[in-house]
């Protein structure tokens, strides 16, 4: 797929291009050709820690504004190996490409490693002196970019800030990637640079590394946020295991698809543990950090958590049905259980319900009802009874399991039969 820019004017065919770097990202080998774009110094500069020997599997092809590289173009260095691949090329038009270059360079490598993998999106870096890694877990725009790069910079090895792929025995394959800056906070996040580990004295990691901890990031941005928070600062929180897989499941990449999909995020949850980090300047976590992922502060996991993982028939891209209708159900209205892909029971009567790749954590409440809806359709008045039993009598039973029952329903969890 090219990009073109409106207006051009007629494409011009470059007759050869010319591999400038090979590049591992995840499990996918690229061979980038360049064709006069522009790039050719940066692109091999900026991600040597990614370059290998290795043949390649796919081809990024990258040209100037207006001109179109041949589909098979052989050229000095671009022949060989790379001829007959997949191809996939990007059009440099202004500062931007190579941010646009990463994306493109990542998704890619995502999309074919689907299924080798539990993949998260989050920094891993080792602590200093150590193999054992913790992974940093964040949404977009939220701090992990600039916690990865300030614990490189004072002695943690960097393995990546965008994408962390554990495998089975918990060893996560590097990608250390340039990360992206955005250009000018001013105008917003949209604008971006890149920059590479080397160039910012990112530290180098040990290998092969392995996943010691997945850390929550909580950043207090504002000195009225730290005031309203008024603890300690930095400080690690437990976070209980239904939590941290409402929270992670929608950081993963297609977790639907992943081996095992939230039941292996569950081993790997109970296996090395998962804490919140609040804190206002991360430079001040980070001997904290250190101290957590080598064992001398108190663990987290509850060794007595032993959630039960249900099997469900959905699909991985089934999507659920969500209900709209805010009609209050009549009392003798029957319900019944939509079929999920994956369920954890927790011992402390939470759930979290997978259907296709939508994660729905549940309180003791929604569990329950969950719970008796598979196994028959039930009333409202059978479900208000079930939680009268389950929970005591209450002046507002009727309202509660009405409300709990819209909320499964607006979930895609429960439907009217």
């Amino acid at each position: 797929m090219t990009e073109h820019d409106a207006g051009s004017g007629p494409d011009v065919v470059l007759p050869e291009g010319r591999e400038i770097t090979r590049l591992q990202v995840l499990s996918t080998i690229w061979s980038v050709v360049d064709h006069a774009s522009g790039m050719q110094d940066d692109v091999p500069a900026l991600w040597a820690r990614c370059a290998t020997d290795a043949e390649p599997t796919r081809v990024m092809r990258l040209h100037a504004s207006g001109s179109v590289p041949p589909a098979a173009a052989g050229g000095e260095g671009g022949s060989g190996a790379a001829d007959a691949l997949p191809e996939e090329s990007l059009t440099v038009t202004d500062e931007q490409a190579g941010y646009r270059f990463a994306s493109r360079l990542i998704s890619s490598s995502i999309a074919e490693h689907v299924g080798q993998a539990l993949m998260l999106h989050a920094g891993a870096l080792t602590a200093p002196g150590s193999s054992r890694a913790i992974a940093l877990v964040a949404a977009s725009g939220t701090g992990k970019t600039t916690a990865s790069r300030v614990l490189a910079q004072a002695g943690w090895g960097y393995l990546t800030d965008e994408c962390v792929a554990v495998g089975e025995d918990l060893v996560i394959q590097p990608l250390p990637k340039p990360l992206s800056i955005v250009t000018d906070p001013a105008v917003g996040g949209h604008l971006k640079h890149q920059v590479g580990p080397d160039e910012l004295g990112m530290a180098l990691p040990e290998h092969p590394a392995s996943l010691g901890g997945l850390v929550l990031l909580r950043r207090l941005r504002t000195q009225e946020e730290v005031q309203q928070d008024g603890g300690t600062l930095p400080r690690l929180e437990q976070v209980d295991l239904a939590e941290a897989l409402g929270r992670l499941a929608p950081q993963s990449s297609a977790l639907s698809r992943t081996p095992g999909g939230l039941g292996r995020m569950v081993e790997v949850v109970r296996e090395v543990g998962v804490v919140e980090l609040v804190y206002a300047e991360i430079e001040e976590a980070s001997d904290l950090l250190a101290e957590w992922v080598a064992g001398q502060v108190h663990h987290p996991r509850r060794a007595a958590d032993e959630p039960n993982v249900l099997v469900g028939g959905a699909p991985w891209d089934q999507v659920p049905e969500r209900s709209t209708d805010d009609e209050p159900l009549p009392s003798t209205a029957r319900v019944e259980r939509v079929d999920f892909s994956t369920a954890v029971l927790t011992t402390d009567g939470q759930a979290v319900v997978m259907t296709g790749s939508e994660v729905t954590q549940l309180g003791p409440l929604g569990r329950v009802l969950w719970e008796q809806l598979g196994e028959r359709p039930r009333s409202l008045a059978e479900l208000q009874e079930v939680l009268v039993e389950t929970f005591g009598e209450h002046p507002q039973a009727s309202l509660i399991t009405a409300d709990a029952l819209a909320s499964l329903r607006r979930q895609g969890l429960v439907r009217v039969v």
